[in-house]
């Protein structure tokens, strides 16, 4: 999604999922009274992807644990651009779903268009600051220099890192737990494909990333759920694949908000400790390869913001 305004929630495709998979968690304000002028969001026009490889097709299977559907597919991989059209997942939003993500959504889809005009549908220099930027570039150079593959923007919001992503030749999808969010993302980026699902429930196959980007995406997540979270991103990631994680940072304290966003519904916002994201990924088999803390910077900050590089391990089983 975008930076969540201090009290900030967040958060933050190409043509390769045009009809895949799902999740959010918006990074906006954390004050009612902050704004950022939808006119310095830059919208970012996404790249055409090439097409290369013929498509190959394997069979795909499901298994449900403790009720929730988790897809253990092989990728349909192939051309960038035509993968994961036949196997996205069936979304079935509060079917045994934890009440903070009910929560978000039901934020969320009420503010949808509010949160888009304030934070803008773009990257920004309004909405993060000179090494949020120059993380997101760097992040884009190590794809680069990567196996190609497809890259998943979770807790996209109205799809402002999806475009950055795209625009700089990535096969893009994003992924958002509001419907009303999507929606917005879908007709400020045309084309880039955008679906519904959540952080612990991806409509995505297995080991089919190559990078992941999870902006601000986290901060309505409880400490003690983080780990759920690390499980699915490296579940989805292919090996080797690289994963970019922003959040504000704190000691896990909760900040919460009776009225968010003028909707009259609460919304908790999570100041996660750096070192404990680290741990999480970790503990769930990603290799931390950088960790940054920058000081709160712009006015709509008021705690550190943190981000983390890491890497799927090599293995392919």
């Amino acid at each position: 999604m975008s930076p969540a305004w201090d009290t900030r929630p967040t958060g933050s495709p190409g043509r390769a999922f045009r009809r895949a998979a799902t999740c959010s968690c918006p990074k906006a304000p954390q004050s009612s009274t902050s704004s950022v002028s939808a006119s310095v969001a830059c919208r970012l026009p996404p790249r055409q992807a090439s097409t290369t490889a013929d498509a190959v097709s394997k069979p795909a299977s499901t298994v449900v644990q403790a009720g929730v559907v988790t897809s253990c597919m092989s990728p349909s991989i192939a051309i960038p651009g035509a993968a994961y059209r036949k196997v996205r997942q069936p979304y079935h939003p509060g079917v045994t779903e934890p009440e903070h993500v009910s929560t978000t959504r039901a934020v969320y889809d009420a503010t949808a268009e509010a949160y888009a005009t304030t934070v803008g549908t773009g990257i920004s220099a309004a909405a993060e600051g000179p090494i949020d930027r120059a993380l997101l570039a760097a992040f884009v150079e190590i794809l680069e220099a990567s196996p190609a593959g497809p890259v998943a923007d979770v807790g996209c919001g109205p799809g402002r890192v999806a475009a950055f992503l795209a625009a700089h030749g990535m096969d893009v999808i994003g992924i958002d737990v509001s419907p009303k969010m999507l929606a917005v993302a879908r007709r400020a980026h045309p084309g880039v494909a955008f679906e519904e699902g959540r952080l612990t429930a991806l409509p995505l196959p297995s080991k089919s990333l190559a990078g992941l980007v999870s902006w601000y995406s986290i901060i309505h997540t409880p400490p003690e759920d983080l780990g759920e979270v690390c499980i699915e991103l490296e579940r989805v990631l292919a090996p080797h694949g690289h994963l970019l994680v922003a959040f504000q940072a704190g000691n896990g304290e909760a900040v919460h908000r009776a009225d968010a966003y003028g909707t009259d519904v609460r919304l908790t916002n999570y100041r996660h400790a750096p070192d404990e994201v680290a741990h999480a990924l970790t503990e769930r088999g990603l290799q931390v390869r950088a960790k940054t803390v920058r000081e709160p910077e712009l006015a709509h900050e008021v705690s550190p913001q943190a981000f983390i590089l890491a890497r799927a391990l090599g293995s392919d089983k």
